[in-house]
């Protein structure tokens, strides 16, 4: 298995649960994963879409890209 890969979806799994924004150490610290391997999973969500940062706050919250790639499903 791609631990990388997995992680990052853990992380999309995390912010998906609600509506909430989440900081890299909260996530981190949720997951069990190191805040330097959290920022860097969530900097590629946020280029790719699956995520997004308020510049505000410098906290995470899901994208619209998951709902994007489901409707294209149905």
């Amino acid at each position: 298995m791609n631990t990388t890969l997995d992680n990052g979806l853990r992380i999309l799994e995390r912010l998906s649960r609600d509506a909430k924004e989440h900081s890299v150490s909260e996530l981190a610290r949720e997951l069990c994963l190191a805040k330097s391997m959290v920022h860097r999973l969530l900097r590629t969500l946020v280029a790719r879409g699956y995520a997004r940062q308020n510049p505000e706050t410098s906290r995470y919250s899901i994208a619209l890209k998951p709902l994007e790639l489901a409707s294209e499903i149905l």
